[in-house]
């Protein structure tokens, strides 16, 4: 009584079915069950998973499935070496880099055109300035808050 438990198994076993070993199970479900109830002839024969069988292969093709993890570990060390290489040939620049001098020189940026109408300020005549002043900062923070997305 060692194959009881699995779910059905009560009815093969009164249809005939060793229950000793699971093997002679395996053996009497394949000389006697039709192979359309199984799981595997559903998804490997049934005429409604061609499709999916189809764009599994073509995906197998283009690029085979790794075998074991050797495989899988000799692949990850070739991308690791790809992505080292195309750094140092400055054909790929690291993402935290890039964004760190991007980010300090908008901060750069934006520091200085806030500055303009302090340094404007000097050298338009004492009657004009304040006018001056409220035109510059308006274009001002009307660029930076273009630049920034704000509408």
């Amino acid at each position: 009584m060692l194959i009881n438990f699995y779910y059905g198994s009560d009815r093969l076993i009164a249809l005939g079915m060793p229950d000793d070993s699971i093997e002679a199970a395996r053996l009497w479900r394949k000389a006697h069950l039709d192979r359309s109830y199984t799981i595997d002839y559903r998804r490997t024969r049934h005429p409604r998973h061609a499709a999916v069988r189809e764009a599994a292969q073509a995906a197998m093709q283009a690029d085979p499935p790794a075998k074991s993890w050797r495989d899988r570990h000799d692949r990850a060390r070739a991308r690791t070496a790809e992505i080292e290489l195309a750094l140092l040939e400055g054909r790929s620049l690291d993402r935290d880099q890039t964004m760190a001098v991007l980010t300090a020189q908008i901060a750069n940026m934006r520091q200085r055109l806030l500055s303009i109408p302090s340094r404007v300020v000097l050298d338009v005549p004492a009657e004009a300035r304040l006018k001056v002043v409220e035109i510059i900062e308006r274009e001002v923070f009307a660029a930076l808050a273009e630049i920034s997305g704000i509408k």
